[in-house]
């Protein structure tokens, strides 16, 4: 019976040719189109650090208020003000401050021509918050984020650049034309989407990682500007573009901030610690309206 039915499908294919084909590449393009959406939903939506997203949360406080933010949402991001009282109260076991920006690179000795290249200022537990890999040595230390410490981090494909490869930790080069010893060379490490620049746009969020990765403090002291949009409650919250301390007092948000806590019931803790932190600004006569507070792991 079933040998029936395909010779007579094969006849009747046969006679049409034209329309046969043009199913079949119907067809084809419908399968393709189908697997292509299901590659890129899987690659968006895949959880980047499945053994400890969970544990990895990003504080958020309004300092907007409610008539400059969205459904009661504060922004992704924190004023710098905010951003210093979260990482200097040491409430997570780990955490880490950072905003992208651009530099210009070249080799201590001047043989290679020089390069703009992204990255970011970053505080020291970034690398261990993240698992970031490393080639050859690693970050630096939390004292080196005090003292801003001009030491840097590379990629393996800069490296490759400026060194063939090799190890070249303690080396020096120079961004923006000041030296900066070499603490670590990464391995291979290009998450998609670049998850812990919160501060990215849809345009942006699956840009290449960046090459560069210095401290925090010395990112700031360097007055090195975030790349990234930089939210500000209103016009005259806009800071003075041409005084770097308008930028750090204002109560534009641009930096971006992460905390590592290891239970549920930390968790619980941190919240509370950042209800009360937000209540003390609206005591202080910073906020004036109540406490409007988020703590959402990475996958959320």
């Amino acid at each position: 019976m079933w040998g029936y039915y395909v010779a007579l499908a094969l006849r009747s294919s046969g006679r049409s040719k034209a329309l046969t084909a043009l199913v079949i590449v119907l067809l084809a393009f419908g399968v393709a189109a189908c697997m292509v959406s299901y590659a890129v939903f899987r690659a968006t939506t895949s959880d980047p650090l499945p053994a400890k997203s969970a544990r990895l949360y990003v504080p958020q406080v309004d300092n907007f208020g409610p008539s400059h933010i969205w459904q009661n949402e504060p922004p992704p991001t924190l004023s710098y003000v905010d951003a210093m009282a979260l990482w200097q109260s040491h409430k997570a076991s780990r955490q880490t401050l950072l905003y992208p920006a651009t530099w210009q690179v070249e080799s201590d000795d001047g043989s290679t021509p020089t390069m703009s290249m992204s990255g970011d200022a970053v505080t020291a537990d970034f690398f261990a918050m993240f698992d970031v890999p490393f080639r050859f040595g690693g970050g630096w230390t939390a004292n080196d984020d005090v003292q801003r410490a001009t030491v840097v981090v590379i990629s393996r494909r800069l490296n490759d650049k400026l060194f063939g490869g090799q190890n070249s930790v303690g080396q020096a080069i120079r961004l923006d034309g000041h030296i900066f010893r070499i603490a670590g060379v990464l391995e291979d490490w290009n998450p998609k989407p670049r998850f812990f620049d919160l501060g990215t746009s849809d345009n942006t969020g699956f840009d290449d990682a960046g090459d560069i990765y210095i401290p925090f403090t010395r990112g700031i002291a360097m007055q090195k500007d975030s790349t990234t949009y930089s939210g500000c409650p209103t016009e005259s919250g806009v800071y003075d573009t041409s005084r770097w301390d308008a930028r750090l007092t204002s109560e534009c948000a641009w930096i971006d901030a992460w905390v590592e806590l290891a239970t549920s019931a930390d968790a619980d803790r941190y919240r509370e610690y950042l209800r009360h932190y937000a209540g003390e600004q609206q005591r202080l006569g910073r906020f004036s309206w109540a406490p409007n507070i988020r703590l959402r792991n990475l996958t959320d």
